[in-house]
């Protein structure tokens, strides 16, 4: 019958998970990634088709999981199209969702009104690997970060549908294999990674949660495997305190 797609629950102690004590069965269909909502009542699934939503109650000894039904079953229907990333503002009142054709969108939770949208022609390059937001105290979660398959990581102002900055690994053609770009309208900062890491895809992404406003991104390279890479005050763009373009400030 091979593995079956859950959702499991075990309880931890000292940092340690132990029992487990519930589960959710999520049929035929196996969830790409899962969003727990900051207020832990909530697990968005992102779907071959769309998400899914389950509800958690913990009134009893054990937690139970409940899909939505009615209304709120019918706005997370609505949502169509391969999900590959979802995450949450910091406040939960915003969810970002990433797809397989490059759609990036961000919605109000739990209603799910579109706030932000980059669908057709604004639609970005490839399929969406990852997205986090920014959590600023000041601003939290202003910036959107993004990464796709191309290799690519974009910084978007959402609530301005304002793009911050983009990086770009170099290119093996142009000699600049050990670098990457970055770059917003005509201003451009190059950054040279370490002797080594070099032609790397930027995969997977998350802002520091230390307050310094800092992106850290997974830069995979071919000879060198995974690096970190931390680009210094990422969620302060497009405001006094920060840079013009995120400097690289480590990569190891």
């Amino acid at each position: 019958m091979g593995i079956k797609n859950r959702l499991v629950c075990a309880e931890s102690r000292k940092g340690q998970l132990t029992d487990q004590v519930a589960e959710f069965q999520m049929g035929n269909d196996c969830p790409m990634r899962l969003a727990l909502s900051p207020n832990g009542k909530s697990v968005v699934f992102a779907m071959s088709d769309g998400i899914r939503r389950v509800d958690q109650d913990t009134k009893g000894r054990t937690p139970k999981f409940n899909e939505v039904s009615g209304d709120l079953a019918a706005k997370v229907s609505a949502i169509k199209g391969e999900v590959k990333a979802l995450a949450f503002t910091p406040d939960g009142a915003h969810l970002a969702l990433g797809f397989a054709s490059g759609e990036l969108r961000v919605v109000e939770w739990p209603s799910l009104k579109p706030k932000f949208l980059l669908s057709g022609a604004t639609q970005l390059p490839d399929a969406v690997r990852d997205v986090d937001f920014s959590v600023q105290p000041d601003a939290p979660g202003r910036v959107l970060g993004v990464t796709v398959d191309d290799g690519t990581c974009e910084l978007w102002d959402w609530d301005k549908t304002e793009l911050l900055c983009r990086l770009s690994p170099g290119k093996l053609r142009q000699k600049m294999e050990r670098n990457v770009l970055v770059s917003r309208g005509g201003d451009t900062l190059v950054q040279q990674l370490p002797r080594g890491v070099e032609r790397v895809q930027l995969s997977k992404l998350r802002f520091a949660r230390d307050g310094s406003g800092d992106l850290l991104t997974l830069a995979n390279s071919p000879v060198a495997g995974g690096q970190l890479a931390r680009w210094g005050g990422a969620a302060l763009l497009g405001t006094p305190a920060g840079p013009a373009l995120p400097p690289l400030l480590s990569c190891r």
